[in-house]
């Protein structure tokens, strides 16, 4: 039986430019465009950057599991990419049995690994990791990432069939 793991997972666009970290920390709402609790104010924000900029769009996703901080405002990006790094992770690791990428630009490992012995896997972010239940881990990844592209495509009308057809491939692999 596939153990669930709690989840907690936001993703916020930047509303302001990060001059101080600590602060961006201390701050996530005072920074951040929360795509559920300020959804109207993210679809403004989102459909005024020009299209070929969007993935460009800088934010930061948050993800807890079990409650490790895994993702937090620290590791503000372009959430778009943020999001396709990590279901790349998911990707490369049914492709090769483990997987590694990076953040954009920066030296921040993402990485999932088997756990010896057991349908558990290693997922880790920078110098923090949980170990979970593989196809729960894989399951909730392509759920929360299709809610993800799915906003992106409803309020923008951009095609992410690309990130749809990697998430399909994942969560295929639970069954």
């Amino acid at each position: 039986m596939t153990r669930q793991h709690s989840w907690t997972v936001r993703s916020s666009y930047l509303r302001h430019p990060v001059r101080d970290l600590e602060d961006l920390v201390a701050r996530p709402r005072h920074y951040g465009i929360d795509l559920v609790e300020d959804e109207q104010e993210a679809v403004a924000h989102v459909r005024a950057i020009p299209p070929d900029e969007r993935l460009w769009a800088e934010g930061f996703l948050e993800l807890s599991i079990d409650g490790t901080e895994l993702f937090g405002p620290r590791y503000w990006d372009y959430l778009h990419v943020l999001w396709h790094t990590l279901v790349q992770v998911g990707v490369d690791y049914l492709d090769a049995g483990d997987a590694e990428q990076f953040f954009p630009d920066q030296d921040i490992r993402i990485a999932l690994q088997p756990v010896r012995g057991a349908r558990m896997v290693r997922f880790s972010v920078a110098e923090r990791s949980v170990t979970v239940d593989r196809d729960d881990y894989l399951r909730r990844l392509a759920e929360y990432g299709e809610w993800f592209y799915g906003w992106l495509e409803t309020a923008t009308g951009d095609d992410s069939a690309v990130e749809r057809a990697q998430l399909d491939q994942i969560l295929a692999a639970t069954r």
